[in-house]
């Protein structure tokens, strides 16, 4: 038994001995960086005269879109967006994410390459349909992509569902008999399945809103 163990503590020696370990990347930026009120900021470009930084990592991050910050930035880089408690999200069957970001009182969407924009909102609270974000709603919190391509949203603020079509076109589904509706799902016949939070139920609706 000894012997056994002898052995193993050598082979284990060689493996340690042989392993390599990554390596920290060397990154550096050119500093002070000026920014001007009122005009874009440009990304900060950042040099590595290290060891390379393994593929599929981002130096800002690792995630598929957003910088880990509280705010509202809208970006066609991936790290660069910003989101501000961002509650609900669904794909679409071309592989875009659609989220509920609650306290921007916006639908964003993250394309497959990353690049976040703002499908409708973003302006404020309020209960108005309309285009992009000449629309309003009222902490929104949960998304779901119907197969008609338009994307459907709990509008808990406003005890509502709301319709969203691609070009950002917001209209009412229905504001009547809901309680705080939170997350929602859309069937095979396009019927809409709520979570109505302050009611305690699950509830159906219609296209028609009923």
């Amino acid at each position: 038994m000894n012997r056994l163990y002898k052995l193993f503590y050598f082979f284990a020696g060689i493996l340690l001995v042989n392993t390599v370990y990554a390596q920290t990347p060397v990154l550096s930026y050119t500093t002070p960086q000026n920014f001007a009120i009122g005009k874009s900021i440009s990304p900060i470009k950042i040099t590595n005269t290290g060891p390379q930084i393994p593929e599929g990592f981002y130096a800002q991050g690792s995630g598929i879109a957003g910088n880990g910050s509280y705010g509202y930035f809208d970006s066609k880089t991936s790290y660069m967006a910003s989101f501000a408690n961002p509650v609900g999200i669904t794909m679409d069957s071309y592989g875009n994410i659609f989220v509920a970001d609650a306290n921007n009182n916006a639908i964003r969407k993250i394309e497959p390459d990353g690049s976040t924009s703002t499908l409708a909102g973003g302006n404020g609270a309020g209960n108005t349909d309309g285009t992009g974000k000449a629309a309003k709603f009222n902490y929104p919190t949960g998304v779901a992509a119907g197969s008609d391509g338009n994307v459907y949203v709990a509008d808990f603020g406003n005890n509502s569902i709301r319709k969203i079509t691609p070009e950002g076109v917001v209209t009412t589904v229905t504001k009547s008999g809901l309680n705080l509706p939170y997350g929602l799902t859309v069937g095979a016949n396009l019927d809409i399945i709520v979570a109505d939070t302050y009611s305690n139920s699950i509830k159906r609706v219609t296209q028609e809103g009923e």
